[in-house]
């Protein structure tokens, strides 16, 4: 997938709340224990992903009245830069 974006094959795509969460989820105790990123590199790969990533406006707010999509600022952002595709490991998005 790197590759793939290196090449220009697609679009990242991703927002202010998506971000952030990488950022809370990268700080977590058990992910800590194997990545073993300083706050200073996760702060750097959040910089660094925004800089290179088309950015939604946060513009698009997505609900559901069903519990099995929790992550609705993907599926905003997806909604937003009419994406064609996304991928994700979240199972409550790929198989909902």
């Amino acid at each position: 997938m790197l590759r793939a974006f290196r090449q220009g094959l697609f679009t990242h795509v991703t927002s202010s709340a998506i971000l952030d969460e990488m950022v809370d989820v990268l700080a977590r105790e058990k992910i800590q224990r194997v990545t073993q990123l300083s706050r200073q590199d996760i702060a750097n790969l959040r910089v660094a992903m925004q800089q290179r990533a088309e950015s939604a406006s946060g513009e698009y707010q997505a609900w559901t009245w069903s519990t099995a999509i929790p992550r609705t600022s993907i599926v905003a952002a997806a909604l937003e830069m009419q994406a064609q595709y996304v991928v994700t490991l979240d199972a409550a998005i790929c198989c909902a």
